[in-house]
């Protein structure tokens, strides 16, 4: 019975082991192009500057917040997209446009906390966005699932399939959940996130 015990309670460190590893990997890289809209936005639009700023300073500080967690409430995680979003339009205009649809309850729902984001992150990553041809990404919150899909207009320099980002967010739901990350591509690129109410 004790042997059981310290067989379960080492497993459980080698989880968290595990899941602090792959999330010390997800560091949100973009901070310097950033910065360089920033500076652009203080010649030709302060004001636009300030409120840049500012949801620049509330994405890094829910970073910052759940860099321990394994999991956060879908509800922050949203509004921790909202300003992702909000900093992508102000940098590419309308070259890439997203829509968060939801019609269910999500009061009891949890994310990896960065994992829309890194799905976000990927459609930019891969694609090429015009305002002639924009890439159109729809979040939609189901059921069953998240789903994460944008049209097709893949970048020739990019070689790999599905890119780290997505790679490392497989293995944190892997670790998370007894139900897999899915993912659809034909026309469109769609990434299916499992519904996650309680840990196991």
């Amino acid at each position: 019975m004790m042997h059981s015990w310290i067989f379960k309670k080492e497993k459980k460190k080698k989880k968290e082991s595990e899941l602090r590893f792959l999330k010390s990997q997800v560091d949100p890289h973009f901070l310097f192009n950033n910065l360089n809209t920033v500076d652009s936005l203080i010649d030709t639009n302060p004001e636009g500057a300030k409120v840049y700023i500012n949801r620049l300073s509330n994405l890094y500080r829910y970073l910052t917040r759940t860099k321990d967690d394994e999991v956060v409430p879908l509800e922050e995680e949203l509004e921790f997209v909202n300003n992702y979003i909000y900093l992508m339009e102000q940098r590419y205009g309308a070259a890439y446009t997203f829509e968060i649809q939801n019609s269910i309850d999500i009061s009891d729902l949890l994310i990896p906390p960065g994992a829309l984001q890194t799905l976000l992150e990927n459609v930019i990553k891969h694609n090429n966005g015009s305002e002639g041809k924009p890439v159109r990404t729809e979040i939609l919150i189901k059921e069953e699932n998240i789903s994460v899909r944008n049209n097709l207009s893949l970048k020739k320099t990019i070689k790999d399939s599905y890119g780290v980002g997505l790679t490392n967010l497989k293995a944190r739901y892997k670790l998370l959940s007894d139900k897999a990350v899915s993912i659809n591509e034909d026309s469109h690129f769609e990434v299916m996130l499992p519904n996650l109410k309680s840990l196991s």
